[in-house]
């Protein structure tokens, strides 16, 4: 009788630190878990702001290396863009970004027209109005 006495407050001693631990096992993961949510949320809003920095750094300076002012019109436009795309190919941290350039030339107040330079042969097309 004393062992099977000894033996119930053993299984209930071992019950009670398994339910002890078990519920101690469930705190720590939460709070683990609240920590690598925190870890993760910060990694991606510096991911995201990195983004955006490299985003606004690449699209500012393709702005300024295509930034082209012609004020005189018989001024040579196709070296002027040659040299820009050129310009941008060997700095740029993406050169394959760009893959074609189009310019717009005022002709008169109504009149625009539209070209296409061509990187891979240096040159410059007239773009025709699509009929469509």
């Amino acid at each position: 009788m004393k062992n099977s006495l000894y033996t119930y407050i053993f299984l209930a001693v071992m019950t009670i630190a398994l339910i002890t631990l078990a519920v101690l096992q469930y705190h720590w993961l939460g709070s683990v878990s609240d920590a690598e949510r925190g870890r993760l949320k910060e990694s991606i809003t510096a991911s995201s702001e990195n983004f955006v920095s490299d985003f606004n750094q690449v699209f500012s300076e393709l702005g300024e290396s295509f930034r082209i002012q012609v004020s005189n019109p018989s001024e040579n436009i196709e070296f002027r863009i040659d040299a820009s795309y050129e310009a941008w190919i060997n700095n740029s941290s993406y050169p394959e970004l760009i893959d074609t350039v189009y310019f717009i030339k005022k002709e008169s107040e109504d009149e625009v027209i539209v070209y296409l330079y061509s990187p891979k042969m240096s040159s410059i097309t007239k773009v025709e109005p699509s009929t469509d």
